[in-house]
């Protein structure tokens, strides 16, 4: 983290800033726009790390399982990016909230799936407690 300021400071004194200027000032456009982009990729990291430890220590998943359906995640990420890089104009804020909605619905329905396929898992207070106890033995 120290790494990072120390950058952004550096880059801000300097005479030719690698960012543009207002980067991470949330009210202006190009702030908002990293920002979103930083929550994104903090939720995304969070999601994956939960999903293989859910899947191993909750489901009985060999590591092999939960390495699989992480690098699926991950290519997920790449192709999305690539589909809508061309994205320019008006239509980018269809995108970005459509993007929101559909990542919304399609976490509501993996986790629906999981159920399905995986079984046992009732509620989240239930899991919660399941990795606790999972991380005592």
């Amino acid at each position: 983290m120290g790494a990072v300021v120390l950058a952004f400071r550096r880059d801000t004194i300097s005479d030719n800033p690698i960012f543009p200027k207002k980067t991470l000032v949330i009210n202006s456009e190009i702030g908002s726009a990293y920002w979103i982009i930083l929550l994104t990729t903090m939720s995304f990291v969070f999601g994956t790390i939960y999903i293989t430890l859910y899947l191993q220590v909750i489901h009985n998943q060999a590591p092999l399982v939960a390495a699989y359906i992480h690098a699926l995640m991950s290519l997920s990420w790449t192709a999305s990016s690539l589909m809508v890089a061309s994205i320019s104009g008006r239509p980018i804020w269809w995108v970005i909230i459509g993007g929101g909605i559909f990542n919304f619905s399609w976490h509501h329905f993996t986790c629906y799936l999981g159920r399905i396929w995986f079984g046992d898992c009732a509620d989240f207070r239930l899991d919660i407690s399941r990795l606790r106890n999972g991380a005592e033995q």
